[in-house]
């Protein structure tokens, strides 16, 4: 029986160690190398909508109902048209109370909330974004997750 060549495995080790040796010489020298990478964005995921504080996640109500209609928007040139909404009316069980919330989307974002829909007396909420303090949504309004109270105890964006 031959004894194995030993000599042969240690001479490609060593070239594979200097040819790694060279490799990683060359991508430390190049200016790319030396940029820090930048991070990865983080995949756009399907977003928790912004309600106003007090009011519970939607994942926690059952929508009861709700009826498309259609609202005026101001453009930013001060154009009135009309806007696709949606009305809907959102419940909840919590302990032995039953909450129920009236809520208006606009372009397929909650534009109010009304927390108190059988109390006229309690302004509704709506977010600074999507609508104006004189009830009027904004035609190319997105989301600020800033809630104001309405000004009149009334539900913005209705007309009465």
């Amino acid at each position: 029986m031959e004894s194995p060549d030993f000599s042969r495995v240690e001479d490609v080790k060593s070239r594979v160690f200097s040819l790694g040796v060279l490799l990683l010489a060359t991508s430390c020298a190049s200016p790319m190398a030396m940029d820090p990478i930048p991070p990865i964005p983080p995949k756009p995921s399907v977003s928790t909508p912004c309600l106003p504080p007090g009011v519970p996640a939607l994942s926690t109500l059952v929508r009861i109902g709700g009826i498309p209609a259609t609202g005026r928007a101001r453009t930013s040139e001060g154009q009135v048209e009309p806007i696709p909404i949606f009305r809907s009316y959102w419940s909840s069980r919590i302990e032995s109370d039953t909450l129920v919330l009236y809520i208006v989307t606009a372009n397929r974002h909650i534009a109010t909330v009304d927390a108190a829909p059988h109390e006229p007396d309690v302004p509704a909420w709506y977010d600074t974004g999507m609508m104006t303090e004189t009830g009027e949504y904004i035609a190319d309004g997105r989301p600020s997750c800033r809630w104001e109270r309405a000004g009149t105890p009334r539900r913005p964006g209705v007309q009465t």
